[in-house]
């Protein structure tokens, strides 16, 4: 595991399915520490120490939409927006 203190740190939250060993291995290699989170209260409560979030979308959204609710309120916010897809 890269060392927290100069690793960014990843939220993974997928209600669905666990996180594999090729993705973490494509996110260790990319310099992320990775840390799954499994509620929306946990991915809330643990924001102000991440650098980004993957959280698994539903079909029609609602996660998504839970998800900025829980950073909302958790009074998280961020200045700028990044979406990118694991290859």
């Amino acid at each position: 595991m890269p060392n927290s203190l100069s690793t960014p740190l990843l939220l993974w939250l997928d209600p669905e399915a666990a996180l594999g060993a090729e993705e973490r291995n494509v996110l260790d290699q990319a310099g992320w520490q990775v840390r799954v989170v499994h509620t929306m209260d946990d991915l809330a409560a643990q924001a102000t120490q991440a650098r980004a979030a993957v959280v698994r979308l539903s079909w029609n959204g609602d996660r998504l939409k839970a998800a900025q609710q829980a950073l909302a309120d958790a009074d998280v916010t961020r200045s700028e927006e990044h979406t990118s897809e694991l290859q």
